[in-house]
């Protein structure tokens, strides 16, 4: 087996500028929406999908905040979401809806993560999965469920009425088939109460 050359850092600026057209080859291919901000919370870098995600370009990304996309209150919340990430060391994973600027609700699973790079700077790195579909697929399952539950219940409830409704008149024919046996000795006629009585 052939080894592999370990990674290296680039030595000078066309290497640099290599490395940044691979990994940005790497992650336009990537279908779910990437993207790393700095600490102050202004996008760095994003994928393709990121960009048809937010329905923006990605000079209309890069260096700007969720502040410039979203109503104030959801961007609070992100950048709060963002602040968390930064001050820990493991993933930070949200599943919530969120607005789009088209303005569609979404469901949104996010992860995100705080990392160190090269220089000892800080950025978070992050990766949405658009769950909306399966959220709705979970809601309908869980309705069907109910729903088959409910006539579940609904059966047994009837089957419990009937078997009641039927077991009372028929205490009574066999109570009355038993008392004319004993009233009315008559052979034939009592063979055939016996046979009343008798039936399954």
């Amino acid at each position: 087996m052939k080894a592999v050359p370990p990674a290296r850092i680039p030595a000078n600026e066309e290497d640099a500028r290599a490395a940044r057209e691979v990994l940005s080859t790497l992650l336009d291919a990537v279908p779910d929406p990437i993207f790393v901000k700095d600490d102050a919370h202004r996008y760095l870098l994003v994928n393709d999908a990121m960009c048809m995600f937010l329905g923006r370009t990605r000079e209309d990304l890069l260096g700007r905040s969720d502040h410039d996309f979203f109503p104030k209150e959801q961007a609070d919340h992100l950048w709060s979401m963002d602040d968390e990430t930064f001050a820990t060391d493991s993933d930070i994973v949200t599943e919530e809806p969120l607005t789009m600027a088209d303005g569609v609700t979404r469901t949104l699973s996010t992860k995100k993560r705080a990392v160190s790079v090269i220089d000892g700077r800080r950025v978070l790195v992050g990766v949405i999965r658009d769950i909306t579909e399966l959220k709705e697929q979970q809601r309908q399952l869980s309705g069907a469920k109910e729903a088959a539950e409910a006539g579940s219940r609904a059966n047994s409830e009837f089957l419990a009425r009937m078997s009641h409704e039927l077991r009372t008149p028929l205490n009574a024919v066999l109570g009355f088939t038993q008392l004319l046996q004993v009233e009315e000795p008559d052979p034939a006629r009592s063979a055939k109460l016996g046979h009343i009585r008798s039936a399954p």
